[in-house]
């Protein structure tokens, strides 16, 4: 049974390296290198922001494996690493102990395999930075256990999200609430554009969730109860005669593309004023959708509490343990029927900012800092410490 298994383990392992490119020498020395493709799209604008031009992005994932490096000098590493590591943990050390960063950074803060590596990474001067990239505030009453983790630097959104990662990171350096990174990349991109949305064209910003190629019948639970929320957004969006934007999510493997979920929105909006855009076309759309919207509305996404930032009203019409940190569930519906989902959006609608912002916990909202400039100078400072 168990060689049938190894054997399954390398058809599969063959099938995912069918396009990887193979190089039987060392990769070049980089002082910054990038772990994990999560994300690195938003990295390179980071980069380019700061006339960063050299880094190395170090492929972590078996199904986006581009290059792989195989030096005599790497191989002998791997041989030591893997009586103490698994094969690809081995790999990873192996290239960047090769490649010599002074600064590891990446989107990816509860990767178990940098969890693992950075304890030996720690012992040759190269810090690890961690950037938070989507909410964590359920973890803190999840009821699932969470297997502590190693990093060096974690940079998080807020309070909150720092007293988390204080019970689930262990050997840390610092915890730094920065805010989000993403929101003031985009932010940046606004101004280039020379926009400032002081008048939000839209009165409803709806965040799509994934679609998926199953049928009807074999929806999640997620799934479902965003295509609720459609069916409610576009009813009373129609009955209040209200523009909405619906900022479509980026394609991926075995969820629909642009066309087909577009098609899925056109069906339900098609008597309401409304557009479609999709971080597909620019990874910053549903940023500016948000600066340009007056009203955010999803079913849980990162995006919601990103807006809270930007002094947006938000709601969400989904099971979750935020309430934890509201003083009341203004911004939070759970189960509900249209009637209740119509009074409640009308009330937050009639709601001054004053009177709405203040429903919330401060420690809830991200910190307001310049994150791009705060991760340059950190960046610099350990280049230089680590020499």
């Amino acid at each position: 049974m168990n060689i049938i298994i190894n054997n399954i383990k390398k058809i599969y392992l063959l099938k995912e390296l069918k396009n990887t490119k193979f190089f039987f020498r060392n990769p070049p020395k980089k002082k910054i290198l990038i772990f994990d493709q999560i994300s690195f799209n938003y990295l390179i604008d980071f980069f380019r922001l700061n006339s960063i031009k050299s880094y190395f992005q170090l492929d972590c994932r078996l199904r986006n494996l581009q290059h792989i490096y195989l030096s005599f000098e790497i191989i002998k590493k791997i041989i030591i690493y893997s009586k103490l590591l698994s094969l690809k943990q081995a790999y990873l050390l192996s290239v960047i102990e090769t490649i010599s960063p002074r600064v590891i950074l990446t989107f990816n803060e509860f990767s178990k395999d940098l969890s693992k590596i950075s304890i030996f990474l720690k012992k040759k001067s190269i810090t690890t930075i961690s950037i938070q990239n989507s909410d964590r505030s359920h973890i803190l009453y999840d009821d699932q256990k969470h297997n502590k983790i190693n990093c060096d630097i974690l940079l998080s959104y807020g309070e909150i999200d720092k007293n988390i990662y204080k019970k689930n990171i262990k050997n840390y350096r610092f915890i730094k609430p920065i805010g989000s990174l993403k929101l003031n990349l985009a932010k940046k991109f606004k101004k280039k554009l020379n926009k400032n949305f002081k008048k939000p064209q839209y009165d409803i910003c709806l965040i799509a969730k994934r679609l998926t190629n199953q049928s009807d019948k074999n929806l999640t639970n997620t799934q479902k109860k965003f295509t609720k929320l459609v069916k409610f957004v576009a009813k009373f969006s129609y009955e209040n005669q209200l523009k909405v934007l619906v900022c479509g999510k980026p394609y991926s493997e075995n969820y629909y593309d642009l066309k087909t979920e577009k098609n899925f929105f056109n069906q339900y909006f098609k008597k309401v004023d409304f557009k479609y855009t999709s971080s597909q076309i620019n990874k910053y759309n549903s940023y500016l959708g948000v600066f340009n919207s007056k009203i955010i509305i999803s079913t849980n996404s990162t995006l919601l509490r990103e807006s809270l930032g930007e002094k947006k009203k938000i709601l969400s019409l989904c099971p979750n343990k935020y309430n934890q940190f509201l003083k009341t569930g203004i911004y939070h519906l759970q189960d509900c029927n249209y009637e209740k989902f119509s009074s409640h959006i009308k009330k937050i609608y009639n709601m001054t900012d004053t009177s709405y912002f203040s429903k919330f916990d401060s420690n809830f909202f991200m910190k307001k800092t310049n994150s791009v400039s705060y991760l340059n100078n950190l960046i610099k400072s350990l280049i230089r410490k680590n020499r």
